[in-house]
């Protein structure tokens, strides 16, 4: 309950518009009730951005890695366009943990992708580059091709991304090359 506030809050008056305080009254505790949920705002915010990306499903045991890939960037744009304030959060909140200490459904993606990747005979390091030029070329997308303001339109920007590692000919069926949405 507290995250889905903090959640709607955040789609409601951006990150910066949330604070402890605002959420406690949202959830109608006191602020000090609410810290025995919660240890701080930054635990809110990887709350929030895991309940986000919780909602991005990879289909691990699709035989067209490469139409799953196009899925997956379909699928995180909805997430952009469904929560556009979230956006930021996705792009750093993940980055400014390590590893091992983010919260489980922020990995659960990255876990699923490489799984794919892996199960398509790419390498460990291979499924790693193709990971990260995925989540890249989403976040970048998400990031500029929206703008929050209603003033402005919304005009998406096409990105394209390539990637071709280890022995692989860029001609290669193996070749990652996708236009997401």
């Amino acid at each position: 309950m507290i995250l889905q506030t903090a959640l709607r809050i955040v789609d409601r008056d951006d990150v910066d518009g949330l604070s402890i305080r605002r959420l406690s009254n949202a959830v109608g505790r006191d602020p000090v009730m609410l810290y025995r949920h919660v240890p701080n705002k930054a635990a809110v915010l990887d709350g929030v951005a895991e309940i986000v990306l919780a909602q991005l499903t990879v289909d691990t045991a699709d035989p067209d890695w490469a139409g799953q890939l196009r899925t997956v960037a379909h699928g995180f744009r909805q997430l952009a366009l469904t929560h556009p304030n979230v956006v930021p959060l996705l792009v750093t909140r993940p980055l400014a943990t390590p590893l091992g200490q983010r919260p489980p459904g922020t990995l659960r993606p990255l876990e699923d992708v490489l799984a794919l990747l892996t199960s398509a005979g790419f390498t460990g390091d291979d499924a790693l580059n193709i990971y990260r030029v995925l989540f890249a070329t989403c976040t970048a997308t998400s990031s500029t091709s929206y703008r929050r303001s209603s003033s402005v339109p919304r005009k998406p920007i096409t990105y394209s991304a390539s990637v071709c590692t280890g022995s692989r000919s860029p001609n290669s069926p193996n070749c990652v090359r996708w236009h997401p949405p």
